[in-house]
């Protein structure tokens, strides 16, 4: 029990000194806002950085993205006629065919310009489907029903050019009948 009363004794008379060495009451606070004061915001200064990595990014893609559309155009010939001959030679014939059809509207074409700007338009949408009806032939290996689409769409071209040298014609007609009759 001596032991024990020493003890007691002992505490009592560092009570004091013990008493300092616990954290006052506003230490707590003080501590949150030396943390705050610590974790402030990066300088102005970073967001340069990731802007400009992000610019870096974006240009890098854009560039792979622009050599390999333009370099895509030689390689779908060379798939195209690897993948089916015959097909590369029905492409050809049509591709002439719309040539000599583009030729004669833009001989008439004086006539209306104004119409050649719409029937360009038509043309660019048929001819965006066909590239895209081409890249899903390769990617799917000479899939029949993927070719009788690329074929339809090249008669279609054909029509649709047919139709547009017929109403240029008209309306050369029409203009030489309305001057020879002033």
């Amino acid at each position: 029990m001596k032991h024990t009363d020493n003890w007691e004794e002992w505490l009592k008379a560092q009570q004091q000194d013990l008493d300092a060495l616990e954290p006052r009451a506003n230490h707590w606070q003080q501590i949150a806002k030396a943390l705050d004061e610590q974790a402030k915001p990066a300088p102005s200064y970073v967001w340069i950085w990731k802007v400009a990595a992000m610019l870096l990014l974006v240009l890098s893609v854009a560039l792979l993205v622009e050599r390999n559309y333009r370099l895509n155009p030689a390689e779908k010939e060379v798939n195209l006629a690897s993948v089916n001959p015959k097909l590369q030679e029905v492409e050809t014939y049509y591709t002439q065919l719309i040539a000599e059809r583009q030729l004669e509207m833009s001989s008439l074409s004086e006539q209306a310009p104004e119409l050649e700007k719409t029937f360009a338009s038509d043309l660019q949408t048929l001819d965006l489907v066909y590239e895209q009806l081409k890249e899903t032939l390769i990617n799917n290996n000479n899939d029949p029903k993927i070719q009788d689409a690329m074929i339809l769409n090249l008669q279609l071209r054909i029509s649709i050019l047919n139709q547009q040298v017929q109403i240029l014609q008209q309306v050369k007609h029409v203009k030489n009948h309305e001057t020879t009759s002033i």
